[in-house]
């Protein structure tokens, strides 16, 4: 009897109520070769002064979304991909 192993690999979504921050779900990339990822609309700070925009950036486990927001508030405290 032949038995094939496959791994499973899931994303899960905690604890966002969309209330205070925005963060919407664009795209999950699946490969069989490396753990998913995603692509992600979030606000980001733009340096230059021209001020807070929404921009697609892809994320990947334990990516900080405050770190890669250009450091806003309302990403601070536990906003990591997991």
């Amino acid at each position: 009897k032949l038995v094939k192993k496959i791994k499973v690999k899931g994303i899960e979504v905690k604890g966002n109520t969309g209330t205070n921050r925005y963060v919407f779900l664009d795209r999950i990339h699946v490969s069989s070769s490396s753990y998913p990822t995603a692509t992600i609309q979030m606000e980001f700070e733009q340096k230059q002064g021209s001020g807070i925009k929404k921009v697609l950036k892809r994320v990947k486990e334990k990516d900080n979304l405050y770190d890669l927001s250009g450091g806003l508030a309302q990403y601070k405290d536990q906003f990591i991909v997991s």
